[in-house]
């Protein structure tokens, strides 16, 4: 059961307790849930609450059709509103069943019994689903695994915006084909997902970390990878080599399986110059943003070492066009940052 609702989840598990065999598991966030199924565990059931905070029932059932094993592991939405919309959308994405609260006990087990006796034809394996509706489920997982990413960790509002779009620039100066450069727009967002896993008091700490706290930190990579694991698109495949070793430096002293050179893929390598420097331009809570040249000339100070020489090269030579998007984006109503100001400067001369 996935419930942001204390009291209500206390109710219902009271109400299943009773079923021989069954056993109840309780989220009251959808992205602890979802982390759970990204490291390969699979309800048999799951109940899923249409109004929490963050990712809705809907987003959360959108998850479970894109990883694939939806109709393996039924899920059914429960809502407190009679909602037409939202009854057609949760059976379109694949909802078993849709409960109306107040739930009534018999009942609820009579569904629940239903539900986990039923056959689903999900038993067919993964592998015969045609590859352009896995592409399709998963890009709309991806979508909202973008929306959680935002929700957890964008101090700033549109970083992953910012982290796509020099990504993308990066990718076209190295002349990267084309279907490279689509995969790499679509899972540059998903870099820092496995921060879900990381408790808020060490994620929003305003302050330096303590080392116990740092170590924390560091084991999201091995969270976002598990997080996107299986999928079947080159897009979500990516995605899990970005999350996984966006970390790790050319040198071979980054983490966490100390990878160096070559061995560390190349979208993980323009990622880790694309989100030093929006780090490093960005203001936080700790610092100030730096400018643009500052930034820049950090990260050619660490070619060799923390970056890749011939991804900073193509860095230097995408920055002037970088810099007119990011003018654009200011110019579309996003929040003025110093980054922006900046960018407005260059575009202009």
């Amino acid at each position: 059961m996935v419930d942001s609702n204390p009291v209500e989840a206390a109710w219902i598990c009271s109400a299943l307790l009773g079923l021989p065999g069954v056993r109840l598991h309780r989220y009251a966030e959808a992205g602890e849930f979802l982390v759970r199924l990204g490291a390969g565990w699979r309800p048999d059931l799951t109940l899923v609450d249409y109004r929490m905070p963050g990712l809705d029932g809907l987003q959360v059932g959108a998850a479970l059709a894109g990883l694939g094993h939806a109709a393996a592991a039924p899920w059914m939405l429960m809502t407190g509103r009679i909602d037409d919309d939202a009854d057609q959308r949760a059976r379109e994405i694949g909802a078993a069943d849709v409960l109306y609260k107040p739930l009534q006990a018999e009942p609820l087990r009579n569904r629940v019994r239903r539900a986990l006796s039923s056959p689903h034809p999900a038993a067919t394996p993964a592998t015969d689903c045609p590859s352009a509706c896995g592409d399709a489920d998963e890009a709309v997982l991806l979508e909202v695994l973008v929306r959680l990413a935002r929700l957890r960790d964008d101090v700033t509002g549109t970083h992953l915006e910012r982290m796509a779009l020099y990504c993308v620039q990066i990718a076209l100066s190295l002349e990267a084909p084309a279907h490279f450069v689509e995969d790499i727009r679509r899972a540059a967002p998903m870099h820092d997902i496995g921060k879900i896993g990381v408790p808020d008091h060490i994620l929003n700490k305003p302050g330096r970390l303590e080392p116990h706290e740092r170590e924390v930190m560091r084991r999201h990579p091995g969270f976002g990878a598990a997080v996107l694991q299986g999928g079947r698109s080159t897009a979500m495949a990516m995605a899990g080599r970005i999350a996984l070793c966006h970390h790790e430096r050319f040198d071979g002293q980054g983490y966490p399986q100390g990878l160096a050179g070559a061995a560390i893929p190349l979208e993980a390598r323009i990622v880790a110059v694309a989100d030093v420097f929006d780090a490093l331009t960005t203001e936080r809570p700790y610092k100030p943003a730096w400018t643009l040249e500052a930034a820049a000339q950090h990260i050619r100070d660490g070619a060799g070492a923390h970056f890749d020489p011939e991804v900073v090269a193509a860095f230097e030579r995408a920055l002037p066009q970088m810099a007119r998007l990011l003018a654009e984006l200011a110019q579309r109503g996003h929040e003025q940052t110093p980054l922006q100001e900046a960018a407005r400067g260059v575009a202009a001369a």
